[in-house]
């Protein structure tokens, strides 16, 4: 079989607020056995600024644990 007939290229995203009654209505209603929980940016530049912040806050960790 191929991997297409496995996976979808349809991103569901919910609040990290949503219920889990609704999160299971959305996996439901769009056929996912996941959900990227998130908060939407209001443009690609506060995106990449949280992502790149988020990257130096988890190699920041690992430097502690080392």
């Amino acid at each position: 079989m191929a991997i297409g007939e496995y996976c979808n290229r349809d991103v569901v995203i919910a609040a990290p607020s949503v219920s889990i009654l609704t999160a299971a209505r959305l996996m439901s209603q769009y056929h996912v056995g996941d959900l990227v929980l998130g908060v939407l940016a209001d443009n690609l530049r506060d995106l990449s600024r949280l992502v790149g912040f988020q990257n130096l806050r988890e190699e920041g960790e690992r430097e502690e644990d080392d």
